[in-house]
């Protein structure tokens, strides 16, 4: 369990929204690529890594994704704020008091999800509750320009929740983000792990995919190059 566990923490810690899979992408490699007789990119950014049997066919196709749930900066408003578009469903009610990390071309800079204090809100409004249009990221800048300058924040950057692995309360029991699907792919290295020492009789395909909070378009794009018999979502 302490390798498992330890693939787990680096797996849920890693940054990866929506469209910005590369950090899970590493990772996943260098732990298939030992374990594979091949590994290779599809177009949008999957991995396929296959291992082979004694027999072609049949084709069994392990599929988890290595996307997560996120926001991108739609603009920056001249105090400094960053308006933002959600990558993935989520519930408004969630975005509330969440700590992030912007993925800048330049770094990583730390947020938190900003609103209007209910001090100087109506009645009416306090009841409507608080709608993602009305939200906003702080990270601590005093005006567009310093968020563009010095922080290195643009339009089109991703951002990722910022809720790091833990042990909870020192139980059995873990914390952190993104388990969906971090468990998938921990489960498909253990999978080809042991396979690797009992070779199948047939072809075992496993891929983690890209895209699928907005869609599954990962599954589609490596579905028709594998071209499976059996397909297996490890979700």
């Amino acid at each position: 369990m302490p390798r498992v566990e330890g693939l787990l923490e680096e797996l849920s810690n890693a940054y990866a929204p929506t469209g910005f899979e590369g950090a899970v992408r590493t990772i996943m490699r260098r732990e298939l690529s030992p374990l594979a007789d091949d590994i290779e990119t599809d177009g949008i950014g999957s991995l396929i890594a296959r291992l082979r049997g004694t027999a072609d066919s049949p084709r069994v196709m392990m599929a988890a994704h290595m996307d997560e749930v996120g926001l991108m900066v739609r603009r920056i408003t001249a105090e400094g704020f960053l308006k933002f578009q959600t990558l993935g469903g989520w519930l408004d009610s969630a975005l509330i008091n969440q700590r992030w990390v912007v993925l800048t071309r330049e770094g990583h800079v730390q947020a938190v999800t900003g609103i209007k204090t209910p001090h100087v809100m109506s009645q009416e409004e306090r009841s409507a509750g608080f709608k993602r249009e009305k939200m906003f990221l702080d990270v601590g800048a005093t005006s567009k320009e310093d968020a563009e300058e010095r922080l290195g924040i643009r339009p089109g950057d991703p951002v990722a929740p910022d809720s790091r692995f833990t042990r909870l309360n020192g139980g059995d029991f873990y914390l952190g983000k993104a388990w969906d699907d971090r468990v998938g792919l921990a489960l498909m290295v253990e999978v080809v792990r042991r396979m690797r020492s009992q070779p199948p009789a047939n072809t075992v395909f496993a891929v983690p995919t890209v895209q699928e909070e907005v869609g599954l378009r990962g599954a589609g794009t490596s579905s028709f190059q594998v071209q499976p018999d059996v397909g297996i979502n490890l979700e």
